[in-house]
């Protein structure tokens, strides 16, 4: 910047021009000369600018530049005290063997946080399985003081009078835990007389009577708590003797009275008793089923 400061030249000697022309014998008019004058004149002030600018940041970065020197020295300063202290005898194998140290020991810090951290989920997930086998305990402790008191006897009754009703022959129902502690049923027709097992019970249409009679005598004997008050079946009626499907839907009426229970059943016409016109009522039949439209399917829509 001092250099392009000392290359400035705006010194212009107007004589030496003017004798420049009358010795080659030029003519130098007026108004070159006015021309000439007024860029020398321009050139000047340009100069004068570009000056002034120069040297104001001359001035500036010779302030920073100073700074910048006194920067560097402090820098240097500390460079060397530090340099001194680790070149003491032993401090830098020091440093670098409690450096050492401060790594496995924050490496064994994390390691045991780890282990604790799995500690105490491990202690959580135990408390949840303590507490989730305690109440599995008390419920099949609960399922085997049911079962040794007979607590199913009332639902037995009434599924005994159920399928008596309705085929004039005896039923019973059986519960036993499983090897896995849970409940499992069985329910059989019997024989009147000497209680062995009889061939209805084998067929696939008094099979479902059972099925039904159990269903209903939960409904019914639960009746008075905060139990399920309807039950769905479809096509029990299907390959019933007609004196049968007649005692049933007796029977049914009566109970749903009775107990204040809602029984839903899904039939075809072929499986209303012959000759009996009047065996269900108007009253009784919420959807007639058909496939026009959506208003005859069970649902009201097709899927």
């Amino acid at each position: 910047m001092k250099n392009s400061l000392s290359e400035i030249f705006d010194n212009v000697d107007q004589k030496s021009i003017d004798s420049l022309f009358r010795e080659v014998n030029l003519y130098y008019p007026e108004k070159l000369k006015k021309e000439y004058e007024d860029l020398i004149r321009f050139q000047k002030s340009i100069t004068a600018e570009r000056k002034e600018y120069l040297s104001e940041n001359l001035d500036s970065l010779e302030i920073e530049y100073r700074e910048l020197n006194k920067t560097i020295q402090n820098l240097e300063d500390q460079k060397s005290e530090y340099l001194a202290i680790l070149t003491e005898k032993d401090t830098y194998y020091k440093f670098k063997e409690y450096q050492k140290r401060t790594v496995k020991a924050e490496v064994e810090i994390s390691r045991i946080k780890d282990k604790l951290a799995a500690i105490d989920n491990s202690i959580e997930i135990e408390n949840k399985i303590t507490k989730k086998r305690d109440l599995i305990q008390e419920k099949v402790t609960g399922l085997k003081t049911s079962l040794s008191q007979r607590k199913h006897a009332d639902i037995n009754k009434i599924f005994n009078f159920i399928i008596k009703e309705v085929i004039n022959t005896n039923a019973l129902i059986s519960l036993k835990l499983n090897s896995q502690d849970n409940v499992d049923f069985n329910a059989d027709y019997q024989n009147k007389t000497d209680l062995l097992k009889t061939a209805e019970g084998q067929g696939t249409t008094y099979k479902k009577l059972l099925c039904v009679a159990f269903d209903l005598s939960l409904l019914i004997h639960y009746s008075r708590n905060s139990f399920y008050k309807f039950v769905y079946h479809d096509g029990v009626l299907e390959g019933l003797d007609d004196r049968i499907k007649i005692r049933f839907v007796d029977l049914i009426k009566k109970l749903c009275v009775e107990y204040n229970i809602q029984y839903i059943i899904t039939l075809i016409d072929s499986d209303l008793p012959k000759n009996k016109s009047d065996f269900i009522s108007t009253n009784d039949v919420c959807l007639r089923l058909n496939d026009k439209n959506d208003n005859g399917k069970l649902f009201l829509n097709t899927f």
